[in-house]
């Protein structure tokens, strides 16, 4: 932090522009650590845009996928046990302080998508994670075609459990 802005206030200030920029309404940050402080906060749905975003950077997906390497003589292991051990899994950060509880942002690859599962506050992250994935992979499908035209608005399931998917016939009336 230092090094980077001067002084870890700088770098925090730093920090908290950069949540701005991204539309991080529920987060502050009042360290570059993470550890617990008064105000130093985030949300699920937080952690899910700065994931998104941070995903655009190749070095990072590079840097969260490793399970272990060495750097200058240094032997480094990656603390999130999916790594190597759940099948797809190649990210991203694992967090436990006291007043968070055990956290993680997983990123499973499988079939060439991604899903990330966000947990906090839990007594076990990984067994919720999975269970998370799981529910995920047995109750959801992709589809082809345009995403912004297959959403939940456009599904209906019968009594019998089958699905069914409306398409709109005519264009949208004008906006006045």
């Amino acid at each position: 932090a230092r090094h980077t802005a001067g002084s870890v206030d700088a770098f925090v200030a730093q920090m908290n522009a950069r949540a701005a920029e991204l539309g991080l309404t529920a987060t502050h940050f009042e360290n570059p650590h993470g550890f617990d402080a008064d105000g130093h906060v985030s949300s699920p749905s937080d952690l899910l845009i700065l994931t998104q975003a941070n995903r655009a950077y190749p070095r990072f997906l590079e840097i969260v996928a490793t399970a272990q390497t060495t750097v200058g003589g240094h032997s480094l292991r990656n603390t999130n046990q999916f790594l190597g051990l759940y099948p797809g899994a190649n990210g991203v950060k694992t967090g436990t302080t006291p007043a968070a509880g055990q956290c993680l942002i997983a990123s499973i690859e499988r079939d060439g998508h991604t899903a990330i599962t966000l947990v906090m506050g839990s007594g076990d992250r990984y067994e919720d994670a999975r269970n998370l994935y799981d529910h995920y992979q047995n109750n959801y499908t992709w589809l082809a075609g345009d995403p912004r035209a297959l959403s939940i608005l456009n599904r209906l399931h019968d009594d019998n459990g089958q699905r069914w998917y409306l398409a709109a016939t005519a264009d949208p009336p004008a906006a006045l």
